[in-house]
């Protein structure tokens, strides 16, 4: 897959930004070189590949069930939908593992 250059012009005056956040929070790995006027390279967007971390949050229906909200693009690269049911395993240096 080959870099797709925008101007930085694109990304003021556009939604351009806003469509290539989604795009990665969809999985896609494209890489966008972002340039002057004078055609020169002066930054680059690339997608964000973790670590990841996520808050518990606990339920208020008196369950005691806890929530993780996990990144789109996370889940997106590990193939996993919203509703889909995951394993938990707390390893024993506290951190926990997610399966499907």
């Amino acid at each position: 897959m080959s870099n797709i250059r925008i101007t930085v012009k694109d990304i003021e005056e556009t939604t351009l930004l806003d469509s290539i956040v989604k795009q990665y929070d969809e999985g896609s790995d494209q890489v966008y070189e972002i340039e002057n006027p004078e055609g020169e390279v002066v930054g680059i967007l690339t997608p964000y590949d973790g670590p990841y971390e996520a808050k518990v949050e606990e339920t208020d229906d008196g369950t005691g069930d806890c929530i993780v909200p996990l990144p789109k693009r996370l889940l997106s690269k590990l193939g996993i939908g919203e509703g889909d049911n995951l394993d938990v395993t707390i390893r024993d240096d506290g951190s926990i593992e997610l399966s499907k």
